[in-house]
Parts: structure tokens; C-alpha cells; sequence
């Protein structure tokens, strides 16, 4: 299943799609929950779901390029996912993350 590329969808709608900065992004931790958006192919219905996913584990491949691992932690409505599936995701991912985690 594929990613929505939320820094694409902020540089097309920056007015009415916001998300955090980069350097934020960058630097999030095991335990960290995010909300990604997960693009659906359907003739009908919603074309994406969001979810939170939580970090199980992150890197950097050099240059910037910083990535992560993480589980599905709530229960898909349509996406054709599992809760506790493992999602692997870059910073250009993360729409939103859960300010009270650590």
C-alpha cells in the first residue's frame, strides 16, 4: 500500500495543508506515534485513510535521507491493513505527529 507524500500535498495546498517542519520530522523516536496517509485504489469511496503508526525503529542512509519502521496502531475502516502491521515511511510521510508521546 502506498504513502501519500504529504510535503508534495503542503507545497500544492499550503494555506489549507499544514504539517511540521522537517527538522522536526527528522528527529522523532522509538515510541513515537505519527499519522501517516495511506492511499487506497478504489473505483468508490475514500482515496486515502489516515492512521497513526508507531516508530519501532528509524535510521539515516546518509545525505539527509532519514527513514523509519513502524507499527499500525489503530483498526484500518478501509484501507486493507491490519492493526500491528509493519509500515516502513520517510519524514515526507508524517502528517501529524501525537505531541503527548514520548
Amino acid at each position: 500500500m502506498d504513502l501519500d507524500n504529504v510535503e508534495r500535498r503542503h507545497r500544492e495546498n499550503p494555506e489549507t495543508f499544514e504539517i511540521l517542519p522537517l527538522a522536526v520530522r527528522r528527529r522523532l523516536g522509538v515510541g513515537r506515534l505519527v499519522k501517516l496517509i495511506f492511499l487506497i485504489s478504489a473505483d468508490e469511496g475514500p482515496q486515502g485513510e489516515r492512521m497513526w503508526v508507531k516508530i519501532i525503529d528509524k535510521g539515516n542512509h546518509g545525505n539527509g535521507n532519514y527513514w523509519y519502521k513502524g507499527t499500525l496502531d489503530n483498526e484500518p475502516a478501509f484501507a486493507d491493513l491490519s492493526l500491528g502491521d509493519e509500515i516502513s515511511f520517510g519524514p515526507e510521510h508524517i502528517a501529524m505527529i501525537y505531541p503527548e508521546t514520548n
